[in-house]
């Protein structure tokens, strides 16, 4: 597994944001089933991986599949964390708001969105500050 996370850190410093998304879900399948917080992590790398790689996006339809798998993979993140680190996995719980909300297209539903992510995002930084965790 450390070798798989060594080549998708190397894609990421390559800022082919893709591929390191696909090696880091290949290190998912090694972590253990009773490991939320490895999972937690994995899938938040994940999911920002795959956001940063839809601003890569050639197309609009490409944009918007890997910002949809990026909230897929936050909002999985978000179930892994739960268990064990609750800032974390309100951070995870606000990116999958905000990715989701960048490809939608109703202005009130946007906003909507985007006012439950700053609310869980507000949670999720007074949470971090109570546990110590920066």
């Amino acid at each position: 597994m450390k070798e798989v996370f060594g080549n998708a850190e190397a894609f990421e410093k390559t800022y082919d944001w893709v591929k390191a998304a696909e090696l880091y879900a290949q290190a998912l399948r090694a972590v253990g089933e009773k490991d939320s917080l490895g999972k937690g992590e994995i899938q938040e790398k994940i999911g920002y991986c795959l956001y940063q790689g839809a601003f890569q996006a050639e197309t609009q339809e490409e944009f918007k599949s890997h910002m949809l798998e990026a909230v897929d993979a936050y909002e999985k993140g978000t179930e892994a964390y739960e268990k064990v680190e609750f800032a974390k996995g309100l951070y995870c719980k606000a990116m999958a708001l905000y990715a989701k909300s960048l490809i939608l297209v109703d202005a009130s539903r946007k906003k909507a969105v985007l006012d439950e992510c700053g609310e869980v995002l507000k949670t999720a930084m007074k949470a971090f500050e109570e546990s110590g965790i920066t």
